[in-house]
Formats: C-alpha cells, structure tokens, sequence
C-alpha cells in the first residue's frame, strides 16, 4: 500500500510538471476543466478534517491517561474540552502558522520514541501473558478488553474481512497527496527525479515506522490491540507515558496545520474570496469548525473505526481515483507526442484506480456495518 500512495504522490507531481499546476484543484482544472472540481474541493477539505478528527480523539485519549498516570482522573470528554480550549484553541487562532514549521522535526522524534518503547516492552515480556501476577507486569493495570488475547477463532483464518479495513487505515496513514503539487512546486530544483527520490525516502520511513508499530502492537496485545495502540498500555508503565507525551506534543503543534487546509477548504467551498475572509470570520469559522470536530471526538471512541472510514471513502480519491483521472487526461492531451510507456502507465494507472476503489468500497461497507452494529 504504501508502494502504491508513493506512486500515486509521485504521479500528481509530474501531472503539475505536465501542466504547470501549482495546487490539487489546480490540477484538475488543468487537466479535466471546472467539472467536478467542486467535488475535488470538497474531498480535499474532509479528508483533513478526518485527520483533525483523529488527532482530537487521539489526544483525548492521551491525555485522560497522562492525567490518569499522575492521579486525576477525568472522563475522556471533559480532557478532550480541557484540551481544546486551553490547547488546540489558541493554536488554530495563529494567524502564522510558520512559527510551528521548526517543531515538524517532533512528528518524527515522538514516532521513533514510540517504536523503541513499544519494542522494548515487546522484548522484556511485562505485557506477556506468561508473567501475569508477576511484580514487573503490567497486566493488572489493564480493563479485560486491553489485555493480550491470543488463539482466538476470529485470529485462526490468515485472511478476514477486516484486513480491508487495515488496507483503508493504511490509506489514511499515507494520505498526504493534497499536497503534493505544493511539495513539488517547493521543491528546489524541481525536476521528476529529485521529487522521485524525496518521494521514495519519505515513504519507505514511514512505511517501515507502521510496520514496526503495527508488528510490535499486535505481537503484544493481539486481537485486543486498540487503534490507538498506546491505549493498552498501563498508565503506570513509564516508556508509555513519555510515548504518550511525546506523541500528544507532536500532534498539539501539527493539529494547526490541517486545521488551516479545512478552514480554508470550507471558506472555498462557501466561494468567499480572499479579501472577505477577515480575522473576525476566521475566528468564527475556526470556533464552529472545531466545535463540531470536538463534538464528533468525544462522541467516536473507535479511532480505527474512523482511520478507515476516512481512508476508504476520502482518501481512495484523494489517492487513487483523482490522480488517475487527472493523468489520463494529461496525457491524451499530448496527443501524439505522448510516448507509448506514458499509454502503457495509463493503463497501469487506471488498474490501480480500480483496485483502490474496490479496496476501499469494502473497508467502507466494513467501518460501517462493523462500527454501528458494536
């Protein structure tokens, strides 16, 4: 999967040096014309706000057991508005969100942070079964539903539905693809092969931190693993506690940056143009944008759930679907200069378009049947 977003990330950018397009939208107007561009608009404002809605539930979590770890214990709605008001608020409020872009470096730190913790508790054996009662386990501190469960019949068949559902939650973890015109346009010496290069180094990281995390979470707790794995570990257990620090602290100072590309995806989903858009509707916006967002956190507690939800549904388009459309087009209008391996990648392209779909169809019947029948 992870292959495959690369390839499509990569895929927008040399659309953008086809066309000269500088943003998504842009693109698409490029390529296909005005249709379906309010569409390409609106997937593009809600895959973000899906990723806003998973950073607030995530630091709900976070933050009612880092409160849990020194003693106060608070139901996970009343952190999650403590949070918003005191934290998220005032960021989203910054009217120059580059102050934040020197603490981007923290994403990374806090995901390394988080794959050595969960090896070593992985290697010392404090959530193994094998040492339940023993005075170095952790396993007392955890609710039944959080314990490891292993052998289970649903664990027995090498492949269940549900797999569809970590196919669309890996389409989540690798969205980024809104902004691959903006990463290319950037770029210093912006040729394909430079943009290639960054796109393959970035992808092949991340894709090797989820292995890591996904291996190691599930090799712990197995079918009881949460998504949101830091939830199974003990709130007495200090390499989860400053796991959980870390990652919270990472996502208070990125939460802005999306937020921003929703705010201002519903200003132009709104057609309000650049000078209307004063500091008092932006405050406004800001507040009922986040309301909701808060209200939907506190609401929704299955963070998987919602990971695939957004990847099967918003992110097969912003991925596959849109990218494919946009070089097609790109390339019929090069008519007969268009090279016969750019003919073949069309085809190419367009099978994967319709893997992505029926992927993502199936993860999204599954979210939905399997999340509101829990």
């Amino acid at each position: 999967m992870g292959l495959v977003s690369a390839y499509f990330f990569s895929l927008i950018g040399r659309v953008c040096r086809l066309t000269g397009a500088k943003s998504y939208r842009h693109a698409w107007e490029l390529t296909l014309g005005n249709t379906g561009s309010r569409i390409v608009t609106i997937v593009c404002t809600f895959k973000p706000a899906f990723a806003n809605l998973a950073y607030s539930m995530i630091l709900a979590d976070s933050f009612k057991s880092l409160l849990q770890t020194v003693g106060i214990q608070l139901s996970r709605t009343v952190a999650l508005i403590f949070i918003t008001i005191a934290i998220l608020w005032p960021l989203c409020l910054l009217k120059n969100l580059k102050v934040l872009a020197p603490f981007s470096v923290l994403g990374i730190a806090a995901m390394v942070a988080t794959v050595i913790a969960m090896t070593v508790r992985y290697l010392d054996g404090t959530y193994s079964l094998e040492y339940e009662g023993a005075s170095r386990s952790f396993i007392q501190d955890l609710p039944p539903n959080m314990r490891p469960s292993f052998g289970s019949a649903r664990m027995s068949g090498r492949l269940h539905p549900e797999v569809f559902n970590l196919l669309c939650m890996l389409a989540t973890a690798y969205v980024a693809h809104y902004n691959s015109p903006r990463f290319y346009d950037e770029l210093e010496n912006n040729t394909i092969p430079r943009f290639n290069k960054v796109v393959v180094i970035s992808y092949v990281a991340s894709a090797m931190i989820y292995v890591v995390i996904a291996a190691v979470g599930f090799l712990t707790f197995g079918e009881n693993s949460s998504g949101y794995i830091l939830n199974n570990y003990s709130t007495k257990d200090a390499l989860a506690t400053f796991s959980r620090v870390s990652i919270a602290l990472s996502i208070s100072l990125t939460y802005p940056i999306v937020f921003v590309g929703v705010r201002d995806g519903v200003l132009d989903m709104m057609k309000i143009p650049g000078d209307e858009r004063t500091h008092s509707l932006l405050n406004a916006l800001s507040a009922v944008i986040l309301s909701i967002v808060t209200i939907l956190a506190s609401t929704f507690t299955d963070l998987g759930i919602i990971l695939s939800l957004g990847g099967a549904t918003f992110g097969t388009a912003v991925i596959y679907i849109f990218p494919s459309l946009m070089f097609h087009k790109a390339v019929k209008d090069l008519g007969d200069s268009a090279t016969e391996r750019l003919r073949q990648e069309v085809v190419l392209s367009t099978f994967l378009m319709w893997f992505g779909v029926a992927v993502g169809s199936i993860g999204a019947y599954k979210s939905i049947s399997g999340g509101f029948s829990e």
